[in-house]
C-alpha cells in the first residue's frame, strides 16, 4: 500500500498512533493524491486534526491550509446543520410524532472527539409509517418540501415503496431525508421498529440530549449501509470504528440483532474491514466468526481492494450489484431485492413517462421497458444501482 493510502487508514482509525502519522509525514508524500483522496472518503477534517495531533510542521503549508479551511467549513456546516436538527426535532414532537435521528450530527456528536470531524451533508430521521403524513405537514411549515416537484398523488405510490423521502429548504441548503423503513419494500427485509423504538438511548448533540438508535441497532445499521454503498467510502469505517470505541457494545444483543433482521453478513464485513483496515478491536469471539463466512470474507477483500482505486469504491454497474446480492444471506431475499431493482418505479420512471395516477400499475412494465430501450440488456446495475443510489 502507498504511504498516501497507509496515512489516511491511519488517521481515519482514531487511535493514538501519532508517531506512525509523524513517521509518515516525514517521508515523501504525494500530497496531490492523498488530499484529494481525503476529499473522496470524506475525510479531510479528520486527517487535519490526526495530522495537527501528530506535529502539524511535518505537512507541506499549502496542503495544511486546505485541510485547515475544510476543517472550519466543515465546523461551521456541522454546527449549522445541528442546529437545524434540534429545531426540527422540537417541532416533531411537540406536534406528537415521535422520531429516531440517526447518521449526520448524531454521530458526528456521540462518537467522535469533535463533531467537526465527520462530513455530512443531510439530516436523516425515523418516523413510524403512520406518522408520515403528520411529519409531512409539520415540517413543510417549517418550509420543506418535497425535492421533486411529483403530483401528490404518484408521489405517495413512489414513497410507498422506497420507503423514504428527501425534503429540502432553502433552495437545496437543507436536506431532510425521512424515513418510515430502513430499507425499500421490495427487498423483503424485515424491520424492528418497536425494538428500536424501545432500545433508544440518549446521545448528547449541541448540548442537548437527543435519542437515537442504540449502539448495537447503530453498528448493524452502520454496516448496513456501509454495504448499500459497496463500502466505497473510508468515512464509513471511521463511523463504525469511533462506535465501537466510544461505547461499551453487548456483542451478543449485535449479533442477535443482525440475525433477526437477515444482516449477519453485512455485519461480517463491516467488522472484518473495520479490523483489517483500521485496526479496530473487536473481541475474538465476534472475529472469529466473521472470519468462519466465506463469502462475508471475500466480500470486504473485495471491497478493501477498491478503496485506494481512482475513483475509490467498486464502480456502479455489474459489480456492485453482485456485490449487494451477495451480501444478502437468503436466496429469496435475493431475488426479491433484483426484481424489485427491476420493477419499483422510481422518479426517473415519471421523469421519462408521466402517467396519471390512475394508471401508475402500468409503470411496473414500463420500467423495464424504459432500462432496455435506453441502455440494452447490460442495463441491469448500471443504470438501477446509480439511479436508485444502492438503497434497499
Amino acid at each position: 500500500m502507498r504511504s498516501e493510502a497507509e496515512l489516511l487508514r491511519w488517521c481515519a482509525g482514531l487511535r493514538r498512533d501519532a508517531g506512525e502519522i509523524r513517521a509518515l509525514l516525514e517521508g515523501p508524500l504525494d500530497w496531490g493524491w492523498a488530499l484529494g483522496m481525503a476529499e473522496a472518503h470524506g475525510l479531510l477534517p479528520l486527517v487535519y486534526w490526526r495530522v495537527k495531533e501528530a506535529g502539524a510542521e511535518a505537512a507541506p503549508g499549502a496542503a495544511l491550509e486546505r485541510l485547515a479551511a475544510r476543517f472550519r467549513a466543515n465546523a461551521a456546516r456541522s454546527l449549522f446543520l445541528s442546529a437545524e436538527l434540534l429545531k426540527i426535532l422540537e417541532r416533531l414532537e411537540a406536534g406528537g410524532v415521535a422520531v429516531i435521528p440517526f447518521k449526520g450530527p448524531v454521530l458526528a456528536w456521540w462518537v467522535y472527539p469533535h463533531p467537526a470531524l465527520r462530513e455530512f451533508g443531510d439530516l436523516d430521521i425515523l418516523v413510524r409509517a403512520r406518522d408520515v403524513g403528520k411529519a409531512r405537514e409539520l415540517l413543510g411549515s417549517e418550509g420543506y418540501r418535497p425535492r421533486f416537484a411529483v403530483p401528490g398523488a404518484i408521489e405517495q405510490r413512489f414513497a410507498e415503496g422506497n420507503r423514504q423521502m428527501v425534503l429540502t429548504r432553502q433552495g437545496g441548503e437543507v436536506n431532510v431525508d425521512l424515513h418510515w423503513g430502513m430499507w425499500a419494500r421490495s427487498s423483503g427485509l424485515p424491520e424492528d421498529f418497536e425494538g428500536w423504538w424501545k432500545r433508544r438511548a440518549p446521545v448528547p448533540v449541541a448540548g442537548r440530549q437527543v435519542r437515537t438508535f442504540g449502539s448495537e441497532d447503530s453498528l448493524v445499521l452502520l454496516c448496513l449501509h456501509g454495504v448499500k454503498h459497496c463500502w466505497s467510502s473510508l468515512g464509513g469505517l471511521a463511523d463504525i470504528g469511533a462506535l465501537i470505541a466510544s461505547c461499551a457494545m453487548d456483542w451478543d444483543q449485535v449479533m442477535a440483532q443482525a440475525a433477526r433482521l437477515r444482516l449477519t453478513r453485512m455485519l461480517h464485513v463491516g467488522i472484518t474491514l473495520a479490523c483489517q483496515v483500521l485496526g479496530c478491536g473487536v473481541p475474538g469471539e465476534v472475529l472469529k466468526r466473521a472470519q468462519a463466512d466465506g463469502r462475508a470474507q471475500a466480500l470486504a477483500a473485495q471491497a478493501g481492494d477498491a478503496l485506494f482505486a481512482d475513483p475509490p469504491g467498486i464502480a456502479a454497474g455489474r459489480e456492485s450489484t453482485l456485490f449487494l446480492l451477495r451480501s444478502m444471506e437468503r436466496l429469496r431475499d435475493r431475488v426479491r431485492f433484483y426484481l424489485g431493482m427491476l420493477f419499483e418505479p422510481t422518479q426517473a420512471d415519471w421523469e421519462a413517462l408521466r402517467l396519471p395516477a390512475w394508471l401508475f400499475p402500468a409503470y411496473y412494465l414500463a420500467r423495464p421497458v424504459r432500462l432496455v430501450l435506453k441502455h440494452g440488456w447490460a442495463f441491469t446495475a448500471r443504470t438501477v444501482v446509480g439511479r436508485r443510489g444502492g438503497r434497499w
